[in-house]
């Protein structure tokens, strides 16, 4: 099954909260980057999941393991879908 994903480069709520009730219709899963999350925080992760919408989470943890294994915990904590690691911090903080 193909899954539509649309990333919402906006730096506000209100126009990520436009663009997801415009494209409800065509989009399963939307992608909230590091600027959006930092001025919406839970509240565009839960607007999107308050539409039935999945949220992948491109926040990009690449850090010591035990900070990326918090990192991970919180994001799953949000009901996040999918989110982002760099494979450079190696295979143990992977």
């Amino acid at each position: 099954m193909k899954k539509t994903i649309l990333a919402l480069d906006v730096y506000d709520f209100k126009k990520a909260e436009k663009l997801v009730k415009d494209t409800l219709e065509y989009i399963d899963i939307y992608k909230v980057g590091p600027i959006l999350f930092l001025q919406s925080g839970r509240e565009i992760i839960k607007m999107i999941q308050d539409n039935g919408k999945k949220v992948f989470l491109d926040l990009k943890f690449h850090d010591i393991p035990a900070t990326v294994k918090r990192s991970v915990e919180s994001a799953k904590d949000l009901g996040v879908y999918s989110l982002t690691l760099h494979c450079a911090g190696g295979e143990e903080m992977l």
